[in-house]
């Protein structure tokens, strides 16, 4: 039995003239934000050049990651119980902050951050790659940036804020920061 279908045949929704235009900027504003995540949690972004490796080489070198499923296992432990965890946390935290331009509750998640920071060296590299980040976000994406959040601030942070700032929903800046996160 062959089934023939036309153009006529197809149901589409009408779209009137007066709608084109909001759904024109809906699709632009969705590309907007693509090309920025895209570009933000790129491995040629200013932050993509720091090489914490939660501890992987070290793992490999004792035998505890030897291949292809102990690495995929790794990459799952910091995503659900590391550091990919602590950042998803803090960076769907700080969102909701910079939607509501609550400056006390930045204050407030600043200081958890740097808190739960494991080592003096793995927060020396959050700040660092937050403030990078935020630096290249303002040169590049100005209206981005939130006026009252200091430069050096923790990268989910700084990631958090200028994704809110951008009109990226939670969920999309997440899987962008984790998919970087776990390259």
């Amino acid at each position: 039995m062959v089934i023939r279908t036309t153009m006529s045949m197809i149901k589409r929704p009408a779209m009137t003239i007066e709608a084109a235009p909001a759904v024109a900027r809906a699709l632009a504003a969705d590309t907007e934000v693509s090309a920025a995540l895209f570009a933000w949690f790129s491995p040629a972004f200013p932050t993509g050049g720091f090489a914490y490796s939660h501890g992987i080489e070290a793992a490999a070198a004792e035998g505890a990651v030897a291949g292809e499923s102990d690495l995929a296992l790794w990459i799952e432990a910091l995503l659900s119980h590391g550091g990919g965890w602590t950042d998803a946390v803090l960076l769907n935290a700080v969102h909701r902050v910079a939607l509501a331009d609550d400056e006390p509750g930045l204050s407030d998640l600043a200081a958890l951050a740097e808190a739960l920071a494991p080592s003096r060296e793995r927060l020396a590299e959050t700040l660092g790659q937050g403030e990078a980040f935020s630096q290249a976000v303002a040169a590049g994406w100005p209206r981005c940036a939130w006026s009252c959040a200091p430069l050096r601030l923790a990268h989910p942070l700084a990631a958090g804020i200028a994704c809110a700032r951008l009109g990226a929903c939670a969920r999309t800046a997440l899987t962008a920061y984790l998919t970087a996160f776990s390259a």
